[in-house]
């Protein structure tokens, strides 16, 4: 799904999304249903999620900006799905980015974690 015109980024994604996808990607969560997630580049995120079957999750952000998301699953059309929101949950705990982080921190951190992902 191409977001280049949403203004949907990773600090307000879980008051912007629906709250039942919110919930359940909690729940995938909560559940350890994320069996793989990398950064692929400085911008591009892979994920694996165990679900009913696996599946591929991929996240291009432009900062903390979407800029496109994208899940293998038949739930997602034009809209977010409990695999992607589980995801970028994820990534959010990882990158330990609040509600109303600052870009300027959240572009600090996804550089370091770039940088331990070379040395790793």
């Amino acid at each position: 799904m191409n977001m280049r015109d949403s203004n949907l980024n990773l600090r307000n994604f879980t008051t912007q999304i629906d709250s039942c996808l919110l919930e359940q990607g909690k729940q995938l969560l909560k559940s350890d249903a994320i069996v793989k997630l990398e950064i692929e580049s400085r911008n591009l995120w892979f994920a694996e999620v165990q679900d009913e079957k696996l599946y591929n999750v991929k996240i291009w952000l432009d900062e903390e900006k979407f800029r496109h998301v994208d899940c293998d699953c038949h739930e997602q059309a034009d809209t977010f799905c409990k695999h992607l929101a589980a995801v970028i949950l994820e990534i959010c705990e990882g990158l330990e980015i609040p509600a109303s982080g600052d870009s300027a921190e959240i572009k600090e951190k996804a550089s370091r974690l770039v940088r331990l992902e070379r040395i790793l």
